[in-house]
């Protein structure tokens, strides 16, 4: 299959001088790039994933609405069609979702974002856990190159995620049509494996690219934390996706900084003009993550008191 975006072997992406800038090249241009050579033990997790979660899916509404994101401070549980608003909360999604953060509270910052996971049944609960904790070791990995660009060392992005409040969200189209508006994420970095056709990514230069990766193939993107820390010399990425076929499910791990890190340019990266607009003044990680709700979901149950006259949504 030829593919649009960069695909990199990560098998020594910890050691590799020559990829890692490879890497970081993709990182500026595209804002995501294809990847190999991880652990194939994902595989079987991704198949047994999307196993129960279709059988979840299958399940009647009234069903699946006990596990309502609304009883989750809208930070997990299931989100029906149209639950979810993207592109600045003007265009609703219409594709359902369920989603689930970490297991425990693990830092005292956490515990001002973190929501218990919602419990649907022992086999289900088990394989998304299986699923996030396989996430969140290849994060690590494909962090790397990023820290190593932005903060001069290998660790610093590791060691400032170990208690992100990240999210692992499967996504389901029942039938064809069905759609995720225009947006970027407000995580650090996004990983899938998207199987299936009807993800579009673009470039910064505008390129309109469609991504599907075959099997032993994930896909990596940016989101607005690493675009805020760089004054988007790295680009978070500007995706959509739509089902073209009845059924299409994608897998998806957002991983965060830590609650309390602190979101600002650094040093290297403070004269560049962003193409976002970011906040003013830094925020920790949790005062942003409010303060991107209030503007994408204003139904949600936070406070308002970060919002400000320069919309970052």
């Amino acid at each position: 299959m030829k593919h649009d975006l960069p695909v990199f072997d990560i098998t020594n992406i910890e050691t590799d001088k020559a990829l890692q800038s490879d890497i970081i090249a993709a990182e500026e241009e595209y804002g995501a790039y294809l990847f190999t050579g991880y652990d194939p033990k994902i595989e079987a997790c991704l198949k047994k994933t999307q196993e129960v979660a279709r059988n979840f899916f299958e399940r009647p509404l009234d069903e699946k609405m006990t596990y309502d994101y609304v009883n989750y401070d809208h930070d997990g549980g299931y989100f029906p069609k149209g639950g979810e608003k993207s592109a600045h909360g003007m265009q609703a999604d219409t594709l359902e979702y369920f989603m689930i953060g970490p297991k425990e509270a693990t830092s005292e910052a956490l515990k001002e974002a973190w929501c218990p996971r919602p419990e649907v049944d022992t086999t289900f609960d088990a394989t998304l856990s299986d699923m996030y904790e396989a996430f969140q070791a290849l994060d690590y990995r494909l962090s790397v190159p990023l820290s190593l660009y932005i903060f001069g060392d290998e660790t610093t992005i590791k060691e400032n995620s170990i208690h992100g409040n990240h999210k692992l969200r499967v996504t389901f189209g029942a039938q064809k049509g069905n759609s995720i508006a225009p947006h970027r994420d407000r995580s650090r970095q996004t990983i899938l494996f998207p199987r299936q056709p009807g993800l579009t990514i673009e470039s910064r230069k505008g390129e309109v690219l469609e991504v599907q990766a075959e099997e032993g193939m994930g896909l990596k993107n940016n989101g607005y934390q690493l675009g805020w820390l760089t004054n988007d010399a790295v680009l978070p990425c500007n995706h959509w996706a739509e089902a073209k076929t009845d059924g299409r499910m994608s897998i998806v791990f957002f991983s965060h900084m830590n609650g309390d890190f602190v979101l600002k340019p650094q040093d290297k990266f403070v004269d560049r003009i962003p193409v976002e607009g970011y906040p003013d003044t830094p925020m920790t990680v949790t005062e942003y993550a409010i303060y991107r709700k209030t503007f994408n979901d204003p139904n949600s149950t936070r406070t308002e008191e970060y919002k400000s006259s320069k919309d970052a949504a």
